[in-house]
């Protein structure tokens, strides 16, 4: 298609003008090894049989527990900051600078795990990674859970534990489903976690308008998200 009287001819050459040598240069040997080649792969084409679709799916299912917890983190100030900075509350109190400390210091937490992440992964994998940090959340959770009401440096602290764990699920979470995942299936089960955070942010919010006192809401989420997937 591409012909110019201007090239020369031996770049010009269609594939019917193909010397005849060229074609008769092939080695009967080449020509076994390719056969070869191609029975070897559609044996093992035909052997290739698709891992069973349930265990992947209920191993998503558990680790989708954590996102949870990382969807009860992400509203759990936004559902009980209204209790916590009550003044005529008999529990706990934060003054605007410890409610704006409260709320944003899980984030620099949050950036510090997801930096960690990667080499804890490397070193332990993704399921001893997950089995590591979980603990750690349980006991954020239950910390703020039962703080003295003048430990205010105490719950501060645990907000920020907390951010470094859900740092640290937040990707090992997903490259475990990832690499679990058949590829046919990957896209599907890895949209389970996003819909998931999306559930534990509703099930925090669901918790605010009941009487549950923060305490009980936090005691709560730490039970939901940590010990199914622990266990």
């Amino acid at each position: 298609k591409c012909k110019s009287e201007a090239l020369p001819s031996m770049w010009t050459h269609s594939s019917d003008e193909v010397p005849q040598a060229n074609k008769e240069s092939r080695s009967p040997d080449a020509e076994s090894y390719t056969s070869s080649c191609d029975t070897n792969s559609s044996d093992d084409d035909a052997l290739a049989v698709k891992p069973a679709i349930l265990p992947q799916i209920g191993g998503t299912l558990i680790i989708a527990f954590t996102y949870l917890g990382f969807g009860t983190f992400l509203g759990f100030t936004g559902a009980t900051l209204i209790q916590m900075t009550d003044p005529q509350s008999d529990d706990l109190y934060l003054n605007p600078t410890q409610a704006a400390l409260f709320t944003s210091l899980n984030y620099l937490g949050m950036a510090f795990g997801c930096t960690c992440s990667g080499a804890l992964q490397v070193k332990l994998g993704q399921r001893v990674t997950l089995l590591t940090v979980i603990p750690l959340s349980m006991a954020a959770w239950l910390t703020m859970a039962f703080v003295p009401v003048d430990a205010i440096w105490l719950i501060q602290i645990a907000r920020v534990i907390q951010g470094v764990v859900v740092g640290v699920i937040y990707v090992t979470s997903s490259n475990y489903v990832v690499e679990v995942a058949h590829s046919d299936y990957r896209g599907r089960l890895g949209g389970t976690l996003a819909i998931t955070r999306q559930v534990g942010i509703m099930f925090v919010y669901l918790l605010s308008l009941t009487n549950l006192s923060w305490r009980e809401i936090a005691l709560l989420c730490g039970c939901v998200s940590n010990i199914p997937p622990f266990l």
